[in-house]
């Protein structure tokens, strides 16, 4: 589904909608100066000016996300697999790995010039959620097609098994294998 730009009913630009006709930035805004007009104030209390653009700074500074700090055990993923990231991961895929497809067949080589879709292509064998500590092993990263990648992700056995693809044995072959190597490998470095 594209995305189109729509007028925001607060700072009257075109932007993307988010809710209540407003865009990310000013609903947040809006959302602020709600949650602050309903605390209850003292009778005493002088009227509160009304929001300047350092105030919406400063409630936008407040509601922003705040960067996850690294554990102890992702500095030393980082420092036992030498990557920093997974964009680094994928990088050293591409520069290393055959552009085919394993199990479609399909080439790779029309997705090469976007970062993007490098990343859509790079699967990994054991789900990152369930296996935390192999995210960033090159290891259990698959150099697939986006097709295939989907049908990993979110498809069913029945959906894989129905698609013309012939070679899903060389990924659930990997599968296994390398559930069996990930709990020797936890095990072995006392994680």
């Amino acid at each position: 589904m594209k995305r189109t730009k729509k007028i925001c009913t607060e700072c009257k630009q075109e932007r993307y909608i988010v809710s209540h006709k407003m865009c990310s930035y000013c609903y947040q805004i809006a959302y602020a100066r709600r949650v602050f007009k309903s605390r209850e104030r003292p009778i005493y209390a002088k009227p509160r000016p009304s929001v300047t653009k350092a105030v919406k700074r400063s409630l936008r500074k407040a509601i922003a996300p705040r960067k996850k700090r690294d554990t102890i055990t992702d500095a030393w993923l980082k420092h036992h697999f030498g990557f920093k990231s997974q964009v680094d991961l994928f990088d050293h895929i591409w520069r290393t790995r055959p552009m085919r497809c394993p199990i479609s067949g399909k080439d790779l080589k029309p997705f090469e010039h976007d970062r993007h879709s490098r990343a859509i292509c790079c699967a990994h064998v054991l789900p990152k959620g369930k296996y935390p500590l192999w995210k960033l092993n090159p290891d259990n990263i698959l150099l697939i097609h986006p097709e295939v990648h989907t049908l990993i992700d979110s498809g069913t056995q029945d959906e894989r098994d129905n698609h013309p693809f012939d070679h899903w044995d060389i990924f659930y072959d990997l599968e296994a294998k390398y559930k069996w190597d990930y709990e020797t490998w936890k095990n072995e470095h006392q994680l």
